[in-house]
């Protein structure tokens, strides 16, 4: 159950980590190659933010990540189905869209998205849901991470609710962790806001059924317009196996660019951690291919035809993007 009590016990415990979690973040390889390296705590930082699709928002947050900072973005600019002005240093992932352009993106370091994909059954245009499939000992089944955008102006989509539901009972029932970063558009005094809407309920009831717990703490708003208006509408919510690994939530009090505050995530990746560096030199490439057939071949693609048709080419991709990687990291 979703309560204030709830929050304040979830900020306790965070709070508590952050006296003995305050060492220098450490630079190291994602998890999911071949070499091992030594052992090491890791500690990475997930910046949330919407960019209300303005340039200089755009330029200047992506300019401060770190090579090893994650960001989920709500409204970030695009151009012709293309994300501008994305450091080198990372990639992102967004779904592509024939008639407009997409909403939602998530950015990930290059070496994390090298083991990483885009999960197409539980995105759309306004939502981006990724799987990284890090092999880590605590993190056997990887973590998925999701950026999502309520559209202010209308109901909640159903559809959107319906992809919601799916994605969270998939990681419950895969034992992965899940994070979701969301510009909600929504006010319930559950997350700290003063007002209550509809929305807000629907949005608690929504989170109450699929046992979600909403991280954000205290009352600074994160949305502040320049006719004075500010309110609580930028969600974190993570499934139990996530919220257990975050040791700081906390609003960037410096000047966004965007009416939106920018909000940093610390998370735990492992306490003792083994880090790996990516290298194909060695691979026996015959015996990967063999290795992927013969996977692929044990499992039939059906397509349906109807509405289930783009359900079950996305399910597949899904499929044959996960056997490349988890078959290469066994390798």
């Amino acid at each position: 159950m979703i309560n204030k009590t709830t929050r304040r016990a979830l900020f306790k415990k965070t709070g508590n980590r952050q006296k003995t979690c305050q060492t220098k973040k450490e630079k190291t390889t994602p998890t999911g190659a071949l070499e091992e390296g030594k052992k090491k705590k890791f500690f990475t930082y997930i910046k949330q933010i919407n960019l209300q699709k303005k340039k200089i928002a755009c330029k200047t947050r992506y300019k401060e990540l770190d090579h090893y900072d994650i960001m989920l973005a709500q409204e970030p600019y695009l151009n012709k189905n293309k994300l501008c002005f994305a450091p080198s240093t990372h990639k992102a992932f967004f779904k592509h869209c024939s008639e407009t352009n997409s909403r939602v993106a998530i950015l990930l370091p290059n070496e994390l998205a090298k083991i990483s994909f885009n999960m197409g059954t539980f995105s759309n245009r306004d939502m981006i849901t990724v799987k990284i499939n890090n092999s880590d000992k605590d993190m056997k089944n990887g973590q998925m991470l999701s950026s999502i955008y309520l559209e202010n102006d209308k109901n909640i989509d159903t559809e959107l609710i319906e992809k919601i539901k799916s994605m969270t009972k998939y990681a419950k029932n895969q034992n992965i962790p899940l994070l979701i970063g969301m510009d909600a558009n929504a006010h319930h005094p559950i997350w700290g806001d003063h007002k209550t809407d509809d929305r807000g309920r629907t949005l608690v009831d929504l989170f109450n059924e699929l046992d979600l717990t909403i991280v954000n703490i205290g009352e600074d708003p994160t949305y502040l317009n320049t006719r004075g208006h500010n309110s609580i509408i930028d969600l974190t919510i993570g499934n139990k196996q996530m919220t257990d690994r975050i040791t700081e939530w906390r609003i960037e009090q410096e000047q966004s660019l965007s009416d939106h505050k920018l909000i940093t995530i610390k998370t735990n990746l492992g306490n003792e951690k083994v880090t790996y560096s990516r290298s194909t030199k060695n691979l026996d490439w015959e015996k990967y291919k063999e290795a992927v057939a013969n996977k692929l071949e044990k499992t039939p693609f059906k397509y349906k035809n109807g509405q289930d048709h783009q359900k079950d080419i996305d399910s597949s991709m899904n499929y044959i993007n996960e056997t490349l990687i988890t078959t290469y990291n066994k390798m």
